[in-house]
């Protein structure tokens, strides 16, 4: 633990992406690239904020870390409501990043077979969503072929089960309280979509999260490797939601290297 860090890096450190590129009309990603030549094995991030709000930069110096660490890094500035409603136009949006960064691997010198998505709070929700669309085929870009099921998922302290979220946000997502739109809710709430095939998962949460209730992740998490799914959950105690915004925080320290590790391991 570096403790000069943990007391004097309190933000994000700008990351400096190598470029910022439109992805599909009207919406952009950053791109982190690794020194040296390809092909990277690629982390797409989503950015939280509620699936209202947030920016691609959230978390530009962990980008940017990863980056120097061999992971090509796309930053996905999705559509947030209104008028769309959350759900379906970000899954897609997210689909439309994949499936940009198979155009364009040979370019960048990208692996676009090793594709995981990543994001914090509602981004770590909209990655196991999307996710889930890509391994069964529902999910692809506007106009564009099937895609491949993601190596991976790393999601920082997910909302598991929009059922739970705080009533004011329901009627921001949903346009009123969740059991008066069930379709939606189901679609959007990964605890509804645990089976069998999808891709390994890492699950990063605070012990003391106040947004998120830490023990449906944890029982969230059980049911996935019930169901055969491979991965890990790390708790970090004490820890409140986005204890990792700060690059120095303790939190911050411990969850790099596990993620890292869980990249390199899926080959």
């Amino acid at each position: 633990m570096d403790w000069a860090s943990a007391l004097t890096v309190l933000r994000q450190p700008d990351g400096h992406p190598d470029r910022t590129v439109e992805y599909t009309p009207g919406r952009s990603l950053d791109v982190y690239l690794p020194p040296g030549p390809g092909p990277h094995p690629v982390v797409v991030w989503l950015h939280g904020g509620s699936w209202v709000r947030g920016e691609r930069t959230d978390r530009t110096a962990l980008n940017r870390w990863l980056a120097d660490r061999g992971h090509a890094v796309l930053a996905v500035q999705y559509r947030l409501p209104p008028p769309s409603p959350a759900g379906e136009d970000q899954r897609r949006d997210v689909a439309c990043a994949v499936a940009w960064a198979r155009t364009h691997a040979t370019e960048l010198g990208l692996d676009a077979d090793r594709v995981v998505l990543a994001g914090q709070s509602a981004g770590a929700t909209l990655a196991m969503n999307t996710a889930s669309g890509l391994v069964d085929g529902s999910l692809r870009c506007p106009g564009g072929p099937r895609l491949p099921a993601p190596a991976g998922v790393v999601a920082y302290y997910p909302p598991v089960d929009l059922r739970l979220i705080a009533p004011a946000l329901q009627d921001a997502l949903f346009g009123g309280p969740a059991d008066r739109h069930p379709d939606v809710v189901r679609a959007l709430s990964p605890v509804d979509h645990v089976r069998p095939g999808l891709p390994p998962t890492l699950l990063l949460l605070g012990a003391a999260d106040h947004f998120v209730y830490p023990e449906q992740v944890i029982a969230y998490d059980r049911r996935l490797r019930a169901a055969g799914v491979p991965g890990r959950l790390l708790v970090v105690p004490h820890a409140d939601h986005v204890f990792d915004y700060p690059f120095g925080s303790p939190g911050a320290q411990i969850t790099r290297p596990a993620v890292a590790r869980f990249l390199d391991e899926l080959g």
